[in-house]
Parts: C-alpha cells; structure tokens; sequence
C-alpha cells in the first residue's frame, strides 16, 4: 500500500527528503520546492490534489499555506526542537573559534532557546536574536521578511557586534554567503526528517483504517409504519446497488438495517451529487423517510449509534438523516444547516478539569481520546502533537499545564537517538486515568 506525500521546503530541506525517503517502505515522495514563502500557498494547493498526506517542512511553510483551501487531507509538521539550537551553537564555536555572546540567531521561539541557556549555563544576548514567535498564532497573517531578518545578521556583523550568523531559514544562508558574512544553517538531525516521513505516512494508514470501520444505516418511516415487502425490495436494490451494502437485517420490517463501511458512506452516501438517493426513493414510496447511520470499531457499537442517530433524525419534523461517530459525536441534520455537536454532557469534573488547565472542552476531550487510542500507555508531547495534529510546541504548552495541575506525572526519560536532551514521557495521574476509564467508557 503506497502512501503519496507531498513534501513543501526550500531546496536544502527537500534534497535531505528525498535522499532519506528511500530508506522508507511503501511511500513515493513528491516534492514541492519554494525560494520565498509566497509560493507555499500554490505549492500547497497542488499537493492536495496530487498526494495523500502534506509534509511541511517546518512552521515557516506551515505558515505561508493555502488556508482558503477545505480539505480533510491529514498534514504533519517538522518540529523545532532544542537539539538544533544546541548542535548550532557547538557547530559555531568550533568551526569559526568564538564565544556564544559573539553570535546572532534567529528562531520561531525563543522560549526554546531560553531552556538551552538555562542548560548550558550560557546566555546569548537578547538583542542578538530574531524570533519570529508570531508565526505560531493562527490569527496573525504576517509578512516573514527574509530581507530583514539577513539585514539583522549583518548590521550586528559589520558593527563588530557578533562574528557569526545562526540561522533558521536557508534562504537567509544563501543570502548572508553572497554577501561574506560568516554564517551557518541550523543543525538539524536525518533522524528529525525521517521521523517526520514516517508520521506522514502513518496518518494515511491510520485514515484509511478508519475508511474501513462498520457503518450501520437504519432507515424508517416518518409515521412509524412498517415497510411492505415490495418496499423493502424497491429500497434495497435501490441502496445496494450503488453502496454495495455488505448486509441486511429484515426481521424488523419497521426499521430496515443495512452494514457498509465508514468510507463507503462519507464517499458516496453523503456526498452532495449523491444525496438525491433519499429523495427518488421517498417519491416512490410516497413516504417520508428517518436515517441514522452508526460508526463503530465492531457490529454491536455501529447499531448503537445508528440507533442513536436515527432517534435524532425521528425528531425532526421532515425528512432528515444523522450521524454518530464512534467517539460518539453527532453530525447532521444532513439536509439543511449540517453541525458536529458532543451528544454527551460531559460532568462537572471533567469542566472544573478544564478551568484549572486554561484550555477548552475540545482539546481536553481530543486528549481523552487520545488516551483512550493508546491505551492509557506512557507517552511523549511529540507522540500527541502527531495524534492532535499540531505542532510539538502547541503540544508542549498543553502538557506543562496538564503536569502543573497534577493531571499528568512524568513516567520517566526516552533518549530520542538524536543526542539531544531525552524526551519526558508521561502517564496519567492514576486517579485521573480512573476517571478517564469511567468517563470514555460511557461514551461508547
């Protein structure tokens, strides 16, 4: 099963993809290349429609993409860590013989370079480093001037200020070389690169699971009748013929109850060109149809939520078709105004838990879910940060606020085969763990 990735980087970036993607089953790799950040959005735009899964290659084409684009394509992001910062500055001071308060840097977060200082014991000159931290903010839709941030570099060189430059961005390297100013690229790891392929390539595998999860579909009559036979026969030759349902269950002529997949329904069912099933079969029934369609990990989940769903349809006054996933969300009404709603009022724990933590109820029940997936097992920030599908950094936040609060403890270190600093990984305070167990245990 070949997995299509789109890459989006510079130049020097995208020629480290290629070279290490080779060592990667089952991925054919399409690269995108972009000289200034402008080109991101149209190099973005392309990917989606020609690859399954977008790579970027850090938060600078992260940034610059289409966001006018609609697409549930999944992404992955190559995270900004400590270990560039740190093999940087060693790289520095070796090769050109200078002190750290000799040289300049710029990076998306100076926080990461505040914990490196605090580490080594040494500190770089706060006026020597550009941070572009605003890049982080979904809100904020900013120029990131490579010709300015080279201007810093070099105005603090040609002062006598710093000797050499550190620098994220690459276009910015090429520029500082043509102009002589001593300069190197942030060190960054292969191994930093090919995990990122791998998690790109792991998203796919994990949608495409989930494409093949049971669907049920109920269908009934709006007055409560039963279907007569002919009825029953015009609807499934109807369905089956164009879902290619797997299954029916008769017995009950007052509610009929066919079995697909998750993909079968999301990619013909309820796309919008195919909607006008429901209404040919109502116009020969003469008749006013519910629909509730059920996701589940196994037959007797998807009936429940079809179940669910279909008493939701039942409510309204016409015609009307819902959805509950297996994490028990509720998506419809399908005709009209279509919403995503949680069918389950969560407790007041659950909302004190999000008080005390300063995030929402979305994030604390993505992170639920999350727990539930891997199977309450230790886990690192960079391990959710994939899961959520944002970026480690955002990730980081969320868990110095879950371990501030007691929520989470760290379980103990994982050495990331990039001599950097080990990873913290985490486990669930056990009475939280309880708690969470009870919690997605009634949600299905």
């Amino acid at each position: 099963m070949i997995v299509k990735i789109g890459y989006i980087g510079s130049k020097h970036s995208v020629q480290k993809a290629e070279q290490l993607a080779t060592s990667i089953p089952e991925i054919n790799l399409r690269t995108y290349i972009y000289e200034n950040p402008y080109e991101v959005a149209r190099l973005h735009k392309q990917a989606i429609v020609e690859t399954d899964v977008i790579c970027f290659s850090g938060i600078v084409s992260y940034y610059y993409r289409d966001r006018t684009v609609s697409t549930n394509k999944p992404y992955v992001i190559t995270p900004f860590h400590e270990y560039m910062i740190v093999a940087s500055i060693l790289a520095c001071m070796l090769k050109y013989s200078v002190q750290i308060n000799e040289i300049s840097l710029d990076l998306p977060d100076r926080q990461l370079l505040q914990e490196v200082e605090m580490n080594i014991g040494e500190k770089i000159d706060p006026n020597f480093v550009y941070d572009y931290r605003w890049i982080y903010d979904e809100a904020v839709t900013r120029e990131l001037s490579f010709t300015e941030m080279a201007t810093f570099h070099e105005q603090l060189y040609k002062e006598g200020k710093t000797k050499v430059a550190i620098t994220s961005i690459h276009h910015v390297y090429d520029e500082l070389i043509r102009n002589h100013i001593p300069a190197i690229y942030m060190v960054d790891h292969n191994r930093n690169t090919k995990n990122i392929l791998e998690e790109a390539k792991k998203s796919v595998l994990y949608t495409r699971l989930e494409d093949g999860m049971i669907a049920a579909v109920y269908l009934s009559l709006k007055n409560s009748d039963s279907f007569h036979d002919s009825e029953i026969e015009m609807i499934t030759s109807s369905i089956q013929t164009n879902i290619k349902l797997m299954n029916k269950d008769l017995e009950n002529k007052s509610k009929l109850a066919f079995y697909t997949t998750r993909g079968i329904v999301e990619n013909w069912l309820l796309k919008n060109e195919h909607v006008n099933w429901v209404k040919n079969i109502e116009q020969k029934l003469g008749k006013t149809l519910n629909i509730g369609i059920g996701y589940g990990r196994h037959f007797f989940e998807a009936e429940e939520n079809a179940e669910q769903a279909i008493q939701s349809a039942k409510s309204k006054d016409q015609s009307n078709a819902y959805i509950i996933t297996e994490q028990k969300k509720q998506i419809g009404p399908m005709i009209g105004k279509t919403k995503q709603d949680a069918i389950r009022i969560y407790d007041d724990w659950l909302r004190e838990l999000t008080d005390r933590t300063k995030t929402n109820m979305n994030t604390m029940k993505r992170f639920m879910n999350f727990m539930e997936i891997n199977e309450y097992q230790p886990f690192t920030v960079h391990e959710l940060a994939s899961y959520s599908n944002v970026t480690v950094r955002t990730s980081e936040r969320f868990i110095k606020r879950l371990y501030e609060s007691g929520i989470v403890v760290i379980y103990g270190m994982e050495q990331n085969q990039m001599k950097g600093r080990p990873r913290s990984v985490y486990v669930l305070n056990e009475k939280v763990e309880h708690k969470f167990r009870h919690m997605n245990q009634k949600l299905g």
